[in-house]
């Protein structure tokens, strides 16, 4: 059967937490406060209780989650830098490469700065990649998104 599994994670906090069965490791909890929280409180105001949240890396200016709730799945980006700076633009983007309904883009379905003012975050849809992609079909619909007739006035 071997060694019973020990609780790893509290670790960081207690090296004691070692001497701690799995089923007895102190589950962390998310931040009252900052962008991760105020993303995942949006999430369970409009979707459900959040039943995974699975970081995914980052950059040197965002840091990458996958949020599930029953219902859906999310990627949420994160940043400690303002909205207009960091994710702004990028909705925008995404909002209107979305609306041509042409090639397969994540719907953004939040985003803004964390109530505490210590950074920002932006909410869409999580798009399982994978597989390969006719590449004719692809290269026409590219095509047909740049022919599209922006969404945005500013953009015509």
């Amino acid at each position: 059967r071997g060694a019973p599994r020990r609780c790893m994670l509290s670790a960081l906090s207690s090296p004691l937490a070692l001497l701690l069965p799995v089923s007895r490791c102190p589950r962390i909890q998310m931040a009252a406060s900052g962008p991760q929280a105020d993303a995942q409180r949006w999430i369970e105001e409009h979707h459900g209780a959040v039943s995974k949240s699975q970081g995914m890396g980052g950059s040197g200016w965002a840091s990458f989650c996958r949020v599930s709730t029953a219902e859906r799945e999310f990627f949420v980006k994160t940043s400690n830098k303002n909205c207009e700076q960091m994710f702004y633009g990028e909705a925008v983007g995404l909002r209107a490469m979305h609306a041509t309904n042409t090639i397969r883009i994540p719907e953004v379905l939040k985003f803004g700065d964390s109530e505490s003012g210590d950074g920002s975050y932006i909410i869409m849809d999580f798009l399982t990649l994978g597989g390969r992609a006719d590449q004719r079909v692809f290269g026409r619909r590219m095509a047909e998104m740049h022919l599209a007739t922006p969404a945005a006035a500013e953009a015509r």
